[in-house]
């Protein structure tokens, strides 16, 4: 079966999310970072594609690489960390020429220790756009990686880490491409249901990443970083699901959402100038929605209005005070 990105396949690049049976369903989250990526590097005619595994079913990724395969992506949170080591060592088993990158939340605290895992090849440590594409690049034309921002390596007995890349400006990012996901259908398919019905079809779409507030439990606290999109682009974002795939309910995946009340306001007004139809739901923070001048009663049932079905709010403290 011949695929859009056919032509991209002597550049083929495999994104992975592992998701912990005990913790997941059949079909896992879709990683909006690596979708990120993974976008990034099509534009500049990698061919990509975005999968997620189970710790019960690894080998599933012979499915995926071949010989023509330049490289593997693994997002990494801590917990996950036991078996990204077990997939690494069984790509590297069958195809020990294929870069072994690890990013994400555990890299970016612990840029060295993924290095101390044989077969891993690099750990990419802050956003991860600019790098993968620089890497693949320098894979692919067999040149030195030396002077690359944003990620550590080997080199002998010893690691290095290199310098910290400048954050991307998101704004500049194009729109995420769901076309690179496998079975995103049968995503889509399994997520009914997961939200509000079993009429309402589910996806995740990123607004803005970091947070503005520094609690010291927080992996944000490190990161220290705050950037969003326009509503206009979230919008463009909602109405390529719902025109494709048939999506009608959305998850703003945010840190917070509900702390910029200007980019709700134009979110809410394009929504109604665009005459679009469809529920969501974000993230709040009991300091915003407990003032009833910032969020009053009609402000949000005006949101209500828009489709806005839950918001969740952190549980910080036991304290009633």
């Amino acid at each position: 079966m011949t695929t859009k990105q056919e032509k991209f396949e002597k550049n083929k690049i495999i994104l992975v999310e592992i998701h912990l049976l005990e913790l997941s369903k059949k079909y896992g989250e879709i990683s909006l970072g690596l979708l990120s990526i993974g976008t990034f590097l099509k534009k500049y005619n990698y061919y990509v594609m975005l999968i997620d595994l189970f710790d019960n079913n690894l080998k599933k990724i012979y499915n995926y690489i071949d010989n023509k395969t330049l490289c593997v992506g693994i997002s990494i949170k801590t917990s996950q960390v036991r078996a990204a080591i077990h997939l690494s060592r069984l790509i590297k088993e069958k195809y020990p020429s294929i870069k072994i990158i690890w990013g994400g939340v555990h890299t970016a605290l612990y840029p060295k220790q993924p290095l101390e895992e044989e077969s891993v090849d690099i750990a990419v440590f802050g956003d991860g756009e600019y790098t993968m594409l620089e890497l693949a690049n320098a894979f692919k034309k067999n040149k030195p990686l030396e002077g690359i921002k944003g990620y550590a390596y080997r080199k002998g007995k010893n690691i290095i880490i290199n310098k910290p890349r400048e954050p991307t400006d998101i704004s500049k990012l194009p729109l995420a491409d769901y076309s690179i996901i496998a079975d995103l259908e049968e995503h889509i398919k399994y997520r009914k249901g997961d939200r509000l019905s079993e009429e309402e079809s589910y996806f995740p779409v990123q607004a803005s990443i970091g947070c503005p507030f520094n609690c010291s439990f927080c992996y944000n606290s490190i990161r220290g970083r705050r950037a969003e999109r326009d509503p206009e682009s979230i919008l463009n974002e909602i109405t390529i699901l719902q025109r494709e795939y048939g999506v009608n309910f959305f998850r703003l995946n945010d840190e917070l959402f509900f702390c910029n009340k200007q980019k709700i306001e134009k979110f809410i007004e394009l929504k109604k100038m665009k005459k679009l139809k469809f529920n969501w739901e974000a993230n709040g923070h009991v300091t915003f929605l407990k003032d009833n001048k910032f969020y009053s009663d009609e402000f949000l049932r005006e949101l209500r209005k828009e489709g806005l079905i839950r918001t969740a709010v952190g549980a910080e403290s036991g304290s009633l005070e």
